[in-house]
């Protein structure tokens, strides 16, 4: 079976009247084993957010650094804000800003907006307007919906 087929199987297994989280995270995990990007991204945020599990916020990071490492923009995204915050006590900004970067050059509008942020504010990078601009309309080309908003 397939990475996808796993992964859609186990988020079947998850919805409906009769959810079977037991049965979906065998299958995630048999996805992520044969190497699903989403399916460690889910177990990233379910681990991450304490749904299904405990919370264990480590092991979300883990699944989400496998999941970006395997090009997944989602979990590229997550770790950008888990970076730029301060939760853990691990804010980090020169991270948040090289995984927004990865997931923008993925061709991810929310991650080109997040460029377009630290460049108008001067996030770990020298403030600059004229970049800022760029990456606000490389967001709004590709769609992001937030970069209509002002600052």
């Amino acid at each position: 079976m397939e990475e996808n087929d796993y992964y859609k199987q186990a988020l079947k297994a998850a919805k409906g009247k009769n959810p079977d989280f037991e049965k979906a995270v065998a299958l995630l995990e048999k996805a992520v084993k044969v190497g699903s990007s989403d399916a460690m991204y889910a177990l990233g945020s379910w681990y991450f957010h304490g749904r299904h599990f405990e919370q264990d916020l480590e092991k979300g990071i883990e699944f989400w650094k496998q999941a970006a490492d395997a090009g997944n923009t989602d979990a590229m995204l997550e770790l950008g804000k888990f970076f730029e915050h301060e939760e853990l006590g691990k804010k980090n900004l020169e991270n948040a800003f090289s995984y927004y970067l990865e997931a923008a050059l993925h061709g991810d509008g929310q991650a080109c907006y997040e460029i377009c942020r630290f460049f108008y504010y001067g996030f770990f990078v020298p403030k600059s307007e004229k970049i800022s601009d760029v990456w606000r309309d490389k967001a709004e080309e590709l769609g992001y919906e937030g970069a209509t908003e002002e600052e």
